[in-house]
């Protein structure tokens, strides 16, 4: 049941689009300023096609993009700037407007003129939504939210024309609501296996409509307003008279869960997208099982009929947006250029290459740092996404940080594995490889530091004294000194030699997130997920006169090369770079806009300053500090 209720909240599941070539053929949709180009497109939601059948939109954690459905090109991207976490969004029945809004909204929905990209009105909405449902007729618009609630809107003024809500009922999630396209009603799917039916204008609870075994991940009308589908977690799609409000069928089969079910355009089939990444196809009035596309190698996150009603659009966890013949049952296009949700990069130490760490596919993706294409991509073929990866010195070799308490050494030319470090007694969190190149230190769950041969593979040390998960490891400069810190308020500071312990900074408020170490490696810098900029003398552990605050919440910091700068990385305002001299903001990238920006590293000549955002990776054009 949390693996779909993620999919609902935001925390949810992956992205896509048409060839590897396409994203070098569109590099600068909506960059954001001083952005030089986006590695991916984010994490992938739900996929719509317009009434006119010329658009597929693809809702993602970037913004909805916006696909001419013949040259399958992304027209345009649908961004506020805001977006921090995946989007909702719903065309117009009639026209190719479209509504959207982030699953964390802070800034108003937007309805935008999806031809031009340009935004038609903002409404003034700031509450979280777990979707967005316009009626038929364009004038009102549902916005579920994730404790239960479902506030109606008018989309000419924003104005909050009522909230649907069941007294006394707030533990359950809303996962899905769809309008009867011939009234007022809305139905509403719950986690708790219900369907609650509500008259939208009057706001009254109609009734529950009960048979599910789990929760409704869906619902959806039939375009005469006549059946009401839904489909559950219980492996089957439950099927509705709107008058009589009886049940009519149960379909079943080999399904995996149902997430995602939709009616054609002319009511003659329904689809139905499975956790086992299969989709199956009924006819909407025998209710015969007609066919199963295969092709997604997981989860389906939702599907669309054409208008038409010979083509199916389906969006994946895999990180894939599949186009079908219905007739043929093949796949005519292939969107794959989103990747999915990115976790991790790691920069070259020439600064020619970003090596991105998918947790969609569990691949890792080459690109040229100055381009923005894509080299090449690495299969691997594990089990958990590694939460952190870094280059050896030299580029040949890319270790990752594993979940089955492992570093793994890749060749990271030819993607080969090299070799398992194994002594970890919990999930390994960082790993850093030492400027020489021979040594590797790895943070973990069980609360140590591990020092490895780089070149063996044997373990060499073992560092003990965090009382928390070891979130970051550092090597400064001159390979000495190993500074570690994580789910504590302390860095430790070791002699990367003899593995004896230096000394431990004990004043941070929160834990600590990242580490940098100056180019003279006489101060480190650590951000603690707090608003304070924290610089530390490594000699004598006594904090440094700077700013004491910093606009936003701190999660990451990285010297430049030369170290006369500060890139700070915040999870709610952007990048801030300080001068380390003057202590005075000289850049700020993404300002103002709500941006969780989790990692930094500046390339090695110090033009480039690489960031995890939204999902996906940003490279920024910093050569005129």
């Amino acid at each position: 049941m949390a693996h779909r209720i993620l999919i609902i909240i935001g925390l949810l599941l992956i992205i896509a689009c048409s060839s590897i070539a396409q994203e070098q053929v569109h590099p600068s949709l909506a960059l954001p300023e001083g952005a030089i180009a986006r590695l991916g497109k984010g994490q992938l939601a739900h996929v719509q096609y317009s009434p006119d059948g010329t658009q597929l939109a693809v809702g993602s954690s970037t913004g909805t993009w916006i696909y001419d459905t013949t040259t399958w090109q992304p027209k345009c991207l649908l961004t506020k700037g805001d977006v921090d976490s995946l989007t909702f969004f719903d065309y117009h029945r009639e026209t190719n407007t479209l509504v959207s809004g982030g699953a964390l909204v802070r800034s108003g929905i937007v309805l935008w003129d999806t031809e031009t990209g340009k935004p038609i009105r903002e409404l003034p909405y700031k509450h979280t939504v777990s979707g967005l449902v316009l009626h038929a007729n364009g004038k009102i618009l549902a916005a579920p939210k994730f404790d239960g609630e479902i506030r109606i809107l008018d989309m000419e003024t924003g104005e909050e024309k009522g909230v649907l809500e069941k007294p006394g009922e707030t533990d359950f999630f809303l996962m899905s609501a769809a309008f009867n396209p011939n009234g007022f009603m809305l139905a509403a799917a719950e986690s708790t296996g219900l369907i609650a039916l509500w008259d939208s204008i009057t706001g009254e609870h109609i009734q529950d409509l009960k048979g599910h075994g789990s929760f409704v991940t869906s619902v959806a009308f039939s375009n005469d307003g006549s059946i009401l589908a839904s489909g559950s977690a219980d492996r089957t799609i439950r099927v509705w008279d709107t008058n009589t409000m009886e049940l009519i069928h149960t379909l079943q089969g080999e399904m995996l869960g149902i997430n995602y079910i939709a009616f054609s355009a002319d009511d003659g089939l329904l689809a139905a997208g499975g956790g086992d990444g299969k989709i199956h196809l009924w006819d909407a009035n025998t209710y015969q099982h007609i066919k199963t596309l295969t092709g997604h190698t997981e989860a389906v996150i939702s599907v669309a009929f054409s208008p038409d009603a010979r083509s199916l659009a389906s969006s994946s966890s895999d990180g894939t947006v599949r186009i079908w013949n219905i007739f043929s049952s093949e796949t005519t296009q292939t969107l794959t250029e989103f990747y999915g949700r990115y976790s991790s990069f790691a920069v070259s130490p020439d600064g020619k290459t970003v090596a991105c760490q998918s947790s969609t596919n569990r691949d890792i993706y080459l690109f040229d740092a100055s381009t923005g294409a894509l080299q090449r991509k690495i299969s691997r073929e594990i089990g958990n996404v590694p939460p952190d990866i870094t280059y050896s010195p030299d580029g040949n070799t890319l270790a990752t940080a594993d979940y089955d308490k492992t570093i793994t050494l890749l060749d990271a030319n030819t993607g080969k594995e090299i070799n398992i470090l194994k002594g970890h007694e919990g999930t390994v969190i960082c790993v850093a490889y030492s400027p020489d190149g021979n040594t590797i230190a790895s943070g973990s769950q069980d609360k140590t530091v591990r020092l490895w041969d780089a070149n063996t593979g044997e373990l060499k040390r073992t560092l003990r004294g965090h009382q928390h998960y070891v979130y970051r490891t550092v090597f400064s400069p001159d390979g000495n000194t190993i500074a570690s810190g994580g789910y504590g308020t302390t860095i430790h500071l070791w002699d990367a030699n003899t593995g004896e312990k230096k000394s431990v900074i004990s004043k941070h408020g929160r834990h600590i997130r990242d580490l940098s170490f100056s180019l003279d490696g006489k101060t480190v810098a650590s951000a603690a997920y707090d608003e304070t900029i924290y610089l530390w003398d490594v000699a004598t552990g006594e904090r440094q006169h700077f700013l004491s605050s910093n606009p936003a919440i701190v999660a990451s910091v990285a010297y430049s090369p030369n170290g006369k700068f500060l890139a700070i990385g915040s999870i709610t305002k952007g990048i801030f770079i300080y001068d380390t001299i003057t202590q005075k903001v000289v850049r700020t990238y993404v300002g103002n806009y709500e941006k969780r920006i989790l990692s930094l590293a500046f390339a090695s000549d110090g033009k480039t300053l690489v960031s995890l955002v939204n999902s996906a990776v940003y490279l920024w054009d910093v050569s005129g500090l």
